[in-house]
């Protein structure tokens, strides 16, 4: 899912994801979803609950696939997750490291940086399992 200056995203052969698109689309949507991560970290910081924006983010991330199953997919994804999350034991710490993992999904593709941003994807659900842990051994 790396972004080059020239971008969307397609599906490569590699299990990853390759540029297909303008730079300007790739300037506005890596400060969309930049925006949205940082908000993100503010709410978290506050000890505020960001569901809405990580929802919007995980949209806005997909949307450059052009792929309406897979927004359709990720919205039902969210639809299941608003029903789950208050059920879960979620720590204000778990919050904050969600929102900055984000930050460094953004971070890692504008850098270019494919094994940085798998890392990243794969870190930032570490706090989900860690709640859904703690809501089982309940």
């Amino acid at each position: 899912m790396c972004w080059g200056r020239s971008w969307t995203f397609g599906r490569s052969s590699s299990k990853g994801w390759r540029p297909t698109s303008s730079a300007s689309s790739y300037d506005e949507h890596r400060a969309d979803l930049s925006t949205l991560a940082d908000e993100m970290v503010d709410l978290a910081s506050q000890g505020r609950d960001g569901l809405e924006v990580d929802r919007a983010f995980h949209l806005k991330l997909m949307e450059p696939l052009g792929n309406d199953l897979i927004l359709q997919l990720t919205e039902a994804f969210w639809q299941v997750q608003a029903i789950v999350a208050p059920t879960l034991r979620t720590e204000p710490e778990d919050r904050l490291i969600t929102a900055q993992r984000h930050r460094a999904i953004v971070d890692a593709a504008t850098a270019g940086d494919p094994e940085a941003l798998r890392s990243a994807i794969a870190d930032h659900y570490a706090p989900i399992r860690t709640s859904i842990a703690r809501a089982v051994q309940s």
